[in-house]
Protein backbone atom coordinates (compact mmCIF):
# COMPACT_ATOMS: atom_id res chain seq x y z
CA UNK A 1 0.00 0.00 0.00
CA UNK A 2 1.58 3.09 -0.95
CA UNK A 3 2.16 5.48 2.47
CA UNK A 4 -0.53 8.50 2.49
CA UNK A 5 2.14 11.17 1.99
CA UNK A 6 3.18 10.20 -0.71
CA UNK A 7 -0.08 10.48 -2.23
CA UNK A 8 -1.81 13.28 -4.26
CA UNK A 9 -4.06 15.36 -2.04
CA UNK A 10 -6.87 14.58 -4.18
CA UNK A 11 -6.73 10.59 -2.91
CA UNK A 12 -6.36 11.80 0.71
CA UNK A 13 -9.38 13.60 0.44
CA UNK A 14 -11.04 10.66 -1.03
CA UNK A 15 -9.64 8.58 1.58
CA UNK A 16 -10.52 10.96 4.26
CA UNK A 17 -14.03 11.28 2.91
CA UNK A 18 -14.93 7.78 3.53
CA UNK A 19 -13.61 7.75 6.66
CA UNK A 20 -14.94 10.58 7.96
CA UNK A 21 -18.72 9.60 6.68
CA UNK A 22 -19.43 7.13 9.91
CA UNK A 23 -21.12 9.93 12.50
CA UNK A 24 -20.46 7.63 14.85
CA UNK A 25 -16.98 7.12 15.11
CA UNK A 26 -15.14 9.14 18.07
CA UNK A 27 -12.28 11.45 16.74
CA UNK A 28 -9.42 13.35 19.39
CA UNK A 29 -7.88 16.58 17.95
CA UNK A 30 -4.38 17.83 18.89
CA UNK A 31 -5.45 18.91 22.02
CA UNK A 32 -7.05 16.03 23.38
CA UNK A 33 -10.83 17.06 22.78
CA UNK A 34 -13.02 14.15 21.87
CA UNK A 35 -15.30 15.40 18.76
CA UNK A 36 -17.48 13.44 16.00
CA UNK A 37 -18.10 14.17 12.50
CA UNK A 38 -21.60 14.35 11.94
CA UNK A 39 -21.44 15.29 8.70
CA UNK A 40 -18.35 15.84 6.06
CA UNK A 41 -20.07 18.22 3.56
CA UNK A 42 -19.79 18.77 0.31
CA UNK A 43 -16.54 18.16 -1.32
CA UNK A 44 -15.41 21.32 -2.73
CA UNK A 45 -13.65 20.27 -6.28
CA UNK A 46 -12.66 24.43 -6.93
CA UNK A 47 -11.10 27.62 -5.49
CA UNK A 48 -11.33 27.53 -1.44
CA UNK A 49 -11.82 24.66 1.55
CA UNK A 50 -11.72 21.35 0.67
CA UNK A 51 -14.89 20.39 2.57
CA UNK A 52 -18.02 22.83 2.34
CA UNK A 53 -20.70 22.86 5.29
CA UNK A 54 -19.40 20.78 7.38
CA UNK A 55 -21.10 19.93 11.20
CA UNK A 56 -18.97 18.09 13.79
CA UNK A 57 -20.36 17.70 17.69
CA UNK A 58 -18.14 18.79 20.63
CA UNK A 59 -19.29 18.53 23.74
CA UNK A 60 -22.41 18.83 23.28
CA UNK A 61 -22.49 21.46 21.10
CA UNK A 62 -22.69 21.44 17.19
CA UNK A 63 -20.54 23.55 14.71
CA UNK A 64 -20.98 23.99 11.24
CA UNK A 65 -18.09 25.90 8.49
CA UNK A 66 -15.56 23.81 6.44
CA UNK A 67 -13.26 21.71 6.52
CA UNK A 68 -9.55 21.81 4.94
CA UNK A 69 -7.36 18.70 4.09
CA UNK A 70 -3.17 19.10 4.74
CA UNK A 71 -0.23 16.56 4.33
CA UNK A 72 1.09 19.46 7.40
CA UNK A 73 -0.52 21.65 9.18
CA UNK A 74 1.92 24.16 8.19
CA UNK A 75 1.04 23.78 4.73
CA UNK A 76 -2.19 26.27 5.74
CA UNK A 77 0.23 29.12 6.17
CA UNK A 78 2.02 27.81 2.81
CA UNK A 79 -0.44 27.85 0.84
CA UNK A 80 -1.53 31.06 2.19
CA UNK A 81 -4.71 30.13 3.24
CA UNK A 82 -4.51 32.63 6.26
CA UNK A 83 -4.60 35.57 3.75
CA UNK A 84 -8.16 34.93 2.19
CA UNK A 85 -11.47 35.02 3.44
CA UNK A 86 -12.94 31.38 1.66
CA UNK A 87 -10.86 30.12 4.60
CA UNK A 88 -11.98 32.52 7.36
CA UNK A 89 -14.98 29.68 8.10
CA UNK A 90 -12.78 26.62 8.67
CA UNK A 91 -13.81 24.81 11.81
CA UNK A 92 -11.46 21.95 10.68
CA UNK A 93 -7.95 20.87 10.00
CA UNK A 94 -7.59 17.44 9.00
CA UNK A 95 -3.31 16.73 8.50
CA UNK A 96 -0.94 13.67 7.90
CA UNK A 97 1.05 15.68 10.61
CA UNK A 98 1.44 17.93 12.54
CA UNK A 99 4.24 20.52 12.53
CA UNK A 100 2.54 23.50 13.30
CA UNK A 101 -0.45 25.18 15.49
CA UNK A 102 -2.97 27.47 13.30
CA UNK A 103 -4.24 29.07 15.87
CA UNK A 104 -7.43 30.66 13.83
CA UNK A 105 -8.68 26.75 13.43
CA UNK A 106 -10.73 25.43 16.33
CA UNK A 107 -9.71 21.63 15.92
CA UNK A 108 -6.84 19.88 14.21
CA UNK A 109 -6.91 15.56 13.18
CA UNK A 110 -4.24 13.99 12.95
CA UNK A 111 -5.04 11.01 9.92
CA UNK A 112 -2.92 8.09 10.29
CA UNK A 113 -2.33 5.45 8.67
CA UNK A 114 -4.18 3.42 11.24
CA UNK A 115 -7.31 5.47 10.58
CA UNK A 116 -6.79 4.45 6.76
CA UNK A 117 -6.96 0.96 7.59
CA UNK A 118 -9.92 1.39 9.42
CA UNK A 119 -11.70 3.09 6.58
CA UNK A 120 -14.56 0.93 4.61
CA UNK A 121 -13.79 0.07 1.58
CA UNK A 122 -14.97 2.01 -1.26
CA UNK A 123 -18.98 1.45 -2.27
CA UNK A 124 -19.97 0.83 -6.03
CA UNK A 125 -20.89 3.96 -7.82
CA UNK A 126 -24.48 3.49 -7.29
CA UNK A 127 -24.43 3.91 -3.45
CA UNK A 128 -22.00 6.69 -3.21
CA UNK A 129 -24.97 9.04 -3.54
CA UNK A 130 -26.01 7.91 -0.10
CA UNK A 131 -22.84 6.41 1.42
CA UNK A 132 -20.55 9.78 1.69
CA UNK A 133 -21.38 13.35 2.90
CA UNK A 134 -25.09 13.62 1.23
CA UNK A 135 -26.38 10.76 3.72
CA UNK A 136 -26.48 12.74 6.63
CA UNK A 137 -27.94 15.62 4.67
CA UNK A 138 -30.84 13.33 4.04
CA UNK A 139 -32.04 12.33 6.89
CA UNK A 140 -31.61 16.15 8.57
CA UNK A 141 -33.63 17.38 5.35
CA UNK A 142 -36.24 14.87 5.86
CA UNK A 143 -36.37 15.89 10.15
CA UNK A 144 -36.53 19.43 8.96
CA UNK A 145 -39.02 18.83 6.81
CA UNK A 146 -41.45 16.64 9.22
CA UNK A 147 -40.50 19.04 11.66
CA UNK A 148 -41.68 22.49 9.79
CA UNK A 149 -44.95 20.41 9.03
CA UNK A 150 -45.68 19.94 12.99
CA UNK A 151 -44.78 23.22 13.63
CA UNK A 152 -47.23 24.37 11.47
CA UNK A 153 -50.17 22.37 13.19
CA UNK A 154 -48.66 23.47 16.59
CA UNK A 155 -48.91 26.92 16.06
CA UNK A 156 -52.58 26.95 14.59
CA UNK A 157 -53.64 24.17 17.07
CA UNK A 158 -51.13 24.19 20.55
CA UNK A 159 -49.03 21.25 20.83
CA UNK A 160 -51.26 18.86 22.25
CA UNK A 161 -53.75 18.98 19.53
CA UNK A 162 -50.62 19.17 16.97
CA UNK A 163 -49.29 16.33 18.52
CA UNK A 164 -52.64 14.26 18.15
CA UNK A 165 -53.46 15.42 14.15
CA UNK A 166 -49.55 14.24 13.84
CA UNK A 167 -50.26 10.90 15.14
CA UNK A 168 -53.57 10.54 12.77
CA UNK A 169 -51.61 11.61 10.27
CA UNK A 170 -48.88 8.99 10.78
CA UNK A 171 -51.69 6.37 11.59
CA UNK A 172 -53.49 7.19 8.21
CA UNK A 173 -49.93 6.57 6.20
CA UNK A 174 -49.46 3.63 8.21
CA UNK A 175 -53.03 1.96 7.18
CA UNK A 176 -52.25 2.92 3.54
CA UNK A 177 -49.16 1.15 3.24
CA UNK A 178 -49.31 -2.39 2.14
CA UNK A 179 -46.27 -3.60 4.27
CA UNK A 180 -45.57 -2.66 7.75
CA UNK A 181 -44.17 -3.86 10.63
CA UNK A 182 -47.06 -5.11 13.01
CA UNK A 183 -47.55 -1.48 14.16
CA UNK A 184 -51.36 -0.99 13.64
CA UNK A 185 -52.24 -2.90 16.18
CA UNK A 186 -50.42 -0.82 19.11
CA UNK A 187 -51.42 2.57 17.76
CA UNK A 188 -54.63 3.02 19.12
CA UNK A 189 -52.11 2.46 22.41
CA UNK A 190 -50.03 5.41 21.66
CA UNK A 191 -53.24 7.59 21.36
CA UNK A 192 -54.02 6.80 25.13
CA UNK A 193 -50.43 7.77 25.93
CA UNK A 194 -50.26 11.39 23.92
CA UNK A 195 -50.97 12.96 27.05
CA UNK A 196 -47.94 11.62 28.86
CA UNK A 197 -45.72 12.74 26.12
CA UNK A 198 -46.98 15.72 25.85
CA UNK A 199 -46.48 16.65 29.54
CA UNK A 200 -43.13 15.10 29.41
CA UNK A 201 -42.29 17.21 26.00
CA UNK A 202 -44.41 20.57 27.81
CA UNK A 203 -41.51 20.02 30.92
CA UNK A 204 -38.67 19.66 28.61
CA UNK A 205 -39.89 22.94 26.15
CA UNK A 206 -39.88 24.80 29.51
CA UNK A 207 -36.99 23.56 31.28
CA UNK A 208 -39.41 23.22 34.19
CA UNK A 209 -38.02 19.57 35.29
CA UNK A 210 -36.41 17.52 32.86
CA UNK A 211 -33.46 17.95 30.54
CA UNK A 212 -34.06 17.13 26.59
CA UNK A 213 -32.30 13.62 26.94
CA UNK A 214 -34.48 12.79 29.66
CA UNK A 215 -37.77 13.48 28.27
CA UNK A 216 -37.19 11.48 25.23
CA UNK A 217 -35.86 8.63 27.19
CA UNK A 218 -38.59 8.77 28.77
CA UNK A 219 -41.12 9.12 26.10
CA UNK A 220 -39.00 6.10 24.31
CA UNK A 221 -39.82 3.88 27.75
CA UNK A 222 -43.65 4.73 28.00
CA UNK A 223 -44.01 3.77 24.47
CA UNK A 224 -42.19 0.78 24.41
CA UNK A 225 -44.53 -0.32 27.00
CA UNK A 226 -47.26 0.43 25.60
CA UNK A 227 -46.56 -0.13 21.66
CA UNK A 228 -43.58 -2.02 21.29
CA UNK A 229 -39.95 -1.28 20.47
CA UNK A 230 -40.56 -1.17 16.85
CA UNK A 231 -43.78 0.96 17.22
CA UNK A 232 -41.74 3.31 19.64
CA UNK A 233 -38.90 4.00 17.25
CA UNK A 234 -41.42 4.89 14.59
CA UNK A 235 -43.16 7.13 16.76
CA UNK A 236 -40.53 8.82 18.25
CA UNK A 237 -38.69 9.59 14.84
CA UNK A 238 -42.04 10.52 12.64
CA UNK A 239 -44.04 12.26 15.81
CA UNK A 240 -42.50 12.75 18.85
CA UNK A 241 -38.42 14.06 17.69
CA UNK A 242 -39.65 16.38 14.60
CA UNK A 243 -42.07 18.02 17.61
CA UNK A 244 -39.63 18.77 19.96
CA UNK A 245 -37.40 19.71 17.10
CA UNK A 246 -39.86 22.76 16.23
CA UNK A 247 -40.02 23.67 19.49
CA UNK A 248 -36.81 23.86 21.70
CA UNK A 249 -34.69 26.50 21.50
CA UNK A 250 -31.53 26.73 19.30
CA UNK A 251 -29.44 25.37 22.41
CA UNK A 252 -31.71 22.37 23.44
CA UNK A 253 -32.38 21.18 19.83
CA UNK A 254 -28.03 20.29 19.61
CA UNK A 255 -28.82 17.86 22.82
CA UNK A 256 -31.66 16.58 20.64
CA UNK A 257 -29.95 16.01 17.50
CA UNK A 258 -26.89 14.40 19.31
CA UNK A 259 -29.39 11.78 21.22
CA UNK A 260 -31.51 11.30 17.84
CA UNK A 261 -28.02 10.36 15.80
CA UNK A 262 -28.06 7.52 18.17
CA UNK A 263 -31.30 6.10 17.91
CA UNK A 264 -30.75 2.79 16.69
CA UNK A 265 -33.32 1.18 14.63
CA UNK A 266 -35.61 -1.74 15.63
CA UNK A 267 -36.56 -2.73 11.79
CA UNK A 268 -34.47 -3.39 8.89
CA UNK A 269 -36.37 -2.27 5.68
CA UNK A 270 -35.84 -5.03 2.83
CA UNK A 271 -36.17 -2.68 -0.07
CA UNK A 272 -33.93 -0.57 1.13
CA UNK A 273 -31.66 -3.26 1.78
CA UNK A 274 -32.31 -4.36 -1.86
CA UNK A 275 -31.31 -1.31 -3.41
CA UNK A 276 -28.43 -0.02 -0.80
CA UNK A 277 -26.99 -3.46 0.07
CA UNK A 278 -23.64 -1.85 1.43
CA UNK A 279 -25.63 0.87 3.75
CA UNK A 280 -25.61 -0.58 6.93
CA UNK A 281 -29.59 0.33 9.03
CA UNK A 282 -28.20 0.40 12.61
CA UNK A 283 -29.47 3.97 13.04
CA UNK A 284 -32.85 5.71 12.54
CA UNK A 285 -31.13 8.34 10.85
CA UNK A 286 -29.62 6.15 8.36
CA UNK A 287 -32.58 5.00 7.34
CA UNK A 288 -34.69 8.17 7.30
CA UNK A 289 -31.70 9.05 4.77
CA UNK A 290 -32.17 6.30 1.76
CA UNK A 291 -36.23 7.05 2.50
CA UNK A 292 -35.62 10.70 2.15
CA UNK A 293 -33.50 10.20 -1.01
CA UNK A 294 -36.33 8.17 -2.85
CA UNK A 295 -39.27 10.93 -1.44
CA UNK A 296 -36.37 13.58 -3.66
CA UNK A 297 -35.65 11.35 -6.73
CA UNK A 298 -40.11 10.32 -6.70
CA UNK A 299 -40.88 14.29 -6.89
CA UNK A 300 -38.00 14.79 -9.03
CA UNK A 301 -39.79 12.69 -11.97
CA UNK A 302 -42.85 13.95 -11.31
CA UNK A 303 -41.62 17.37 -11.86
CA UNK A 304 -39.90 16.41 -15.20
CA UNK A 305 -43.19 14.28 -15.98
CA UNK A 306 -45.34 17.97 -15.69
CA UNK A 307 -42.81 19.65 -17.72
CA UNK A 308 -42.80 17.15 -20.42
CA UNK A 309 -46.59 17.11 -20.04
CA UNK A 310 -46.73 21.20 -20.27
CA UNK A 311 -44.47 21.11 -23.24
CA UNK A 312 -45.89 18.46 -25.43
CA UNK A 313 -49.84 18.91 -24.59
CA UNK A 314 -50.29 21.49 -27.06
CA UNK A 315 -48.57 19.62 -29.73
CA UNK A 316 -50.46 15.87 -29.30
CA UNK A 317 -53.74 15.44 -31.16
CA UNK A 318 -56.01 12.72 -30.19
CA UNK A 319 -57.06 10.24 -32.52
CA UNK A 320 -60.71 12.36 -33.29
CA UNK A 321 -58.41 15.45 -34.26
CA UNK A 322 -56.70 13.51 -36.71
CA UNK A 323 -57.49 14.17 -39.97
CA UNK A 324 -56.80 11.05 -43.13
CA UNK A 325 -56.86 11.71 -46.20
Amino acid sequence: MIPLEILPEYYIQRIIRRSCSDAEKTWRDTTGVELRILSIGEWNVHEGPDFLHVSIAVGGNIFTGHAEVHKKSSDWFAHAHDQYAAYDSVVLHIVLKHDMHVPSIPHTLIFTEQDREDTPAALPIHDQILSLENLQDFAFNRLMRKSSAISELCDSRGIRSGLQVALAQFTNRAKEQRRRPRSLHYLGNAEREMETIHSLLRASILSESESVHAALSRSVEVLNESCGTATATELMTNVVVPTLFALLSDTARTELLLWYWQLRAQTSYGFLRRRFPYIPQEFVWQQQSMLEYFQTIRLRRERVQDLLIDYFAPQIKTNSEITYT
